[in-house]
């Protein structure tokens, strides 16, 4: 039996990217098989995939605030840490980095499997450790050996939570226990005067770990760029 590979996820945590998960590549679903497949040349010189997030404040608190005035700055501060990190590996342990550079792979599949994900009325994932305030930040394919992380299994956080403070706070009475009507969502932060331009009232009720809750200039940050997106494809 092959020895097994310390995990030291040192530098990763200690820049905020606090979340991690190693899976075998060949026990992954065939969706994502195929999809790596046709992302890199000769996956099967790869044994693992690692799924790298951050949960709370602490990413947000690594990033300098010189970090910010560069294009895409998580994900240009997310490539630098865990470069960092992959080097400080056995040099003769092949990787590629998947995510952020293609923006295709389904890390919502990946988070499932993981535990990490659950579905919420507000589109966003829930986390049982985290909330609604965590996410996905790289994955990476690495000629590894890491032990497999073993998945909590645990139920989600929202089918205990009774009063769904998240329905009754979305303005444009979007959000329903089916999920989000992401038309209607649209619809509202475009809106004159619109209360989520750069926030979401209902993420921001969700009584599912509060205390890990991203500060008011993250959260401007996050919902700021999505408004760009909206509207630069006329959505």
């Amino acid at each position: 039996m092959p020895v097994l590979q310390p995990f030291k996820p040192e530098i990763l945590n200690e820049n905020g990217l606090n979340l991690q998960f190693v899976f075998n590549i060949n026990e992954l679903p065939p969706s994502i098989i195929e999809f790596l497949d046709k992302q890199v040349d000769e996956l099967r010189q790869y044994r693992q995939l690692i799924l790298i997030g951050h949960g709370g404040k602490a990413l947000w608190k690594s990033l300098a605030e010189t970090a910010l005035v560069v294009e895409n700055p998580i994900d240009s501060f997310t490539l630098d840490v865990v470069a960092k990190w992959l080097n400080s590996l056995d040099t003769n342990t092949p990787s590629h980095v998947i995510y952020p550079n293609s923006q295709s792979i389904d890390l919502i599949t990946l988070g499932k499997l993981a535990g990490w994900h659950h579905e919420s009325p507000f589109k966003v994932g829930i986390n049982n450790n985290w909330g609604p305030w965590f996410a996905y930040r790289a994955v990476v394919l690495a000629d590894s050996r890491f032990a497999i992380t073993p998945p909590p299994s645990v139920p989600s956080p929202c089918s205990t939570c009774t009063d769904k403070p998240c329905i009754k706070s979305c303005p444009a009475e979007a959000c329903n226990e089916k999920g989000l009507d992401i038309d209607k969502c649209i619809r509202y932060r475009k809106t004159q005067n619109s209360q989520c331009a750069r926030t979401c009232l209902a993420r921001m009720s969700c009584p599912i770990q509060p205390q890990h809750r991203y500060a008011e200039a993250q959260m401007d940050f996050h919902y700021t760029e999505s408004m760009k997106i909206i509207n630069q494809y006329n959505l």
